[in-house]
């Protein structure tokens, strides 16, 4: 008879990269416990050059692949510079639009972080001021995927580390 028990992720950054972690939705569902045995999918989300280690405190992690994948609708404010940060790494920019104000030019790519427009603001100045741009862009992912076979106890934990 299958066990009934699921298990719920943790994951943790303890590198000296900047990293994220993001459960695949389109792989498991809107799930946030998981059934043992079955691999539950997830997205390291980093710059694509950096080395980055996983470990679990249980299951054994697989590495399946990297791509990228769109971030929709960042809102990233334009006060006092020319350029700001985003909040994950870009490959690419693919649109944006200014929300009221669009009098700070083009949006492009300056690195993997940031972002810049063609003007600077200045909200002393009503001919430039300041603005909120919505940002859609290309971002790089590495797929993991883990698997933890059932310890006989319901709910169990595990944690997923970068390090």
């Amino acid at each position: 008879m299958a066990s009934k028990s699921t298990i719920t992720i943790e994951f943790t950054n303890k590198s000296s990269v900047d990293c994220e972690f993001e459960l695949v939705k389109e792989l498991n569902g809107d799930k946030t416990q998981f059934p043992f045995g079955k691999k539950v999918y997830f997205d390291v989300l980093t710059d694509p050059e950096a080395e980055v280690n996983l470990t679990a405190t249980d299951g054994t992690i697989t590495s399946e692949g990297t791509g990228t994948k769109t971030e929709e609708d960042e809102a990233v404010a334009f006060t006092d510079s020319q350029e700001q940060s985003v909040k994950r790494y870009i490959t690419s920019i693919t649109s944006y639009e200014w929300y009221g104000n669009d009098k700070l030019g083009e949006i492009t790519k300056k690195d993997s972080k940031t972002i810049q427009c063609t003007i600077k603001p200045d909200p002393a100045d009503a001919d430039v001021g300041v603005a909120i741009g919505a940002i859609t862009y290309v971002t790089p992912y590495r797929r993991h995927a883990i698997v933890v076979e059932d310890p006989g106890i319901d709910p169990y934990k595990i944690m997923v580390v970068a390090y």
